[in-house]
């Protein structure tokens, strides 16, 4: 591969400018096929056209979408940036990948405990990815490193080590942990939850360091946007100018997502007629861009990221021919 288009939609016109450009892979925002096609022909399915057009160019097609809309400083978290500097959390958290396992060391009772092998154990969390290990002592986290240390004078209760990890890496940890003499019985193994990641997931809440009017939340906007006009329903029974402390976003269609959620301005790419009136009956302020110019700008920070990683191996050129359907006349 030597060059590659990025694109937020792939159209015909998009489609005809990677064939002159003669591409080897198109990045496109949205995929361009949602539902299966049954056949492929150049037909009156303008997908199937793209499709074979595709085929027949020997061009490659990869479509992320909603994976840059969750993932950490993607296109929400883009979003956010328009209104300067903020605590910014996924409305909706992403889970981790897969559940974790967690290992229970029962260590020997006793006021002094030297444990050489605790060190090796913690570097050895350190180089598997998604384990840890921590120091439980009557429901209270130690330091791993602090254990050959007395604890207190006198009888202690007993103190163990818990391993979190991904279950594909407890043969390594059970092999560690027989070679450091600890047997069968002296572990507890048990399944924990799935974990809430704190920076990916659906949409974002903006806590703002600065408020802002509406007026000015609206004009930072459009000058993120690169927009002359925006869509905006005011709050029921709200000054128009009053001050914007919390933003809720989601790009794209985010009725759904943005739904219930308690924020004094919503900003997405469109929402339904029903969903906008709920919205400002429950007193946020509703900001409509039309749907990919909420993603449209994102391509150029990625086109950065894409040029770091390829070591300027692989040409990016970004469409020219990509713009939102929709425009106010």
């Amino acid at each position: 591969m030597t060059r590659m288009l990025l694109t937020n939609d792939l159209t015909e016109d998009v489609m005809a400018e990677a064939v002159q450009r003669k591409v080897d892979l198109i990045l496109s925002y949205h995929p361009p096929i949602f539902r299966p096609l049954k056949r492929l022909a150049f037909s009156k399915s303008w997908k199937e056209r793209i499709a074979v057009t595709c085929v027949e160019n020997r061009i490659a097609v990869y479509s992320p979408h909603t994976c840059y809309d969750a993932l950490d400083g993607g296109v929400n978290d883009w979003l956010c940036e328009a209104f300067g500097p903020a605590r910014v959390t996924p409305l909706t958290p992403s889970l981790a990948p897969e559940p974790s396992v967690q290992l229970a060391v029962a260590l020997p009772a006793g006021p002094q405990r030297q444990l050489d092998w605790v060190d090796d154990l913690h570097e050895l969390c350190r180089q598997l990815p998604g384990a840890s290990v921590e120091a439980r002592y009557q429901d209270v986290v130690l330091d791993v490193r602090t254990l050959g240390s007395p604890l207190t004078s006198g009888p202690q209760p007993r103190l163990q080590l818990v391993v979190s990890t991904p279950r594909r890496h407890l043969a390594t940890l059970a092999a560690f942990l027989g070679s450091a003499g600890l047997t069968s019985a002296a572990t507890r193994l048990t399944t924990a939850e799935q974990l809430p990641e704190p920076s990916r997931g659906s949409g974002r809440l903006a806590e703002l360091e600065n408020k802002l009017s509406l007026s000015e939340a609206v004009q930072a906007i459009k000058k993120h946007l690169k927009l002359q006009h925006v869509r905006l329903a005011e709050a029921v029974g709200k000054p128009k100018d009053s001050p914007v402390r919390t933003v809720a976003v989601c790009a794209g269609s985010g009725g759904s997502v943005l739904a219930g959620q308690q924020a004094d301005l919503l900003l997405t790419g469109e929402m339904s007629h029903h969903e906008v009136l709920d919205a400002t009956h429950a007193g946020s302020h509703v900001v409509l861009c039309e749907h990919s110019n909420t993603e449209r700008g994102f391509l150029a920070r990625l086109a950065g990221r894409l040029e770091a990683l390829l070591a300027e191996q692989v040409e990016l050129v970004t469409s020219e021919a990509d713009r939102d359907p929709l425009t106010v006349v």
